[in-house]
């Protein structure tokens, strides 16, 4: 089995999601619902990030396509998860860190603790 270009050495599959052991000994944890959707018999192309990041990309399409809206909608809906990005990943930092995204710098003193 492949994942992209890596190939699957051992599976050990946890509850809804399935521990990947790649040949290259790269490891990483999927949800098995997933690891169904991207797995192949024989090589792919890519990393088995963009593959999950291509397999959600397809999911999406198919969501505009089933509620019948037109692919303008595409660009207008990935700027929007974007800037969703955006925030969390600085809600994080400040939730994480005590600081504010922008210009505020992770306290050096919490690093060196």
């Amino acid at each position: 089995m492949f994942i992209g270009t890596h190939e699957v050495k051992t599976t050990e599959i946890d509850g809804e999601f399935t521990k990947v052991i790649f040949a290259d000994d790269l490891d990483a944890r999927i949800k098995t619902e997933v690891l169904e959707a991207i797995e192949t018999e024989e090589m792919g192309k890519g990393s088995y990030v963009e593959n999950i990041t291509f397999y959600f990309a397809k999911r999406f399409l198919a969501e505009l396509a089933i509620n019948e809206l037109p692919c303008s909608y595409v660009d207008n809906v990935s700027t929007y998860m974007g800037n969703l990005t955006d925030n969390v990943r600085e809600e994080l930092m400040d939730k994480t860190f005590g600081c504010k995204g922008g210009s505020h710098a992770i306290p050096l003193n919490i690093l060196f603790k």
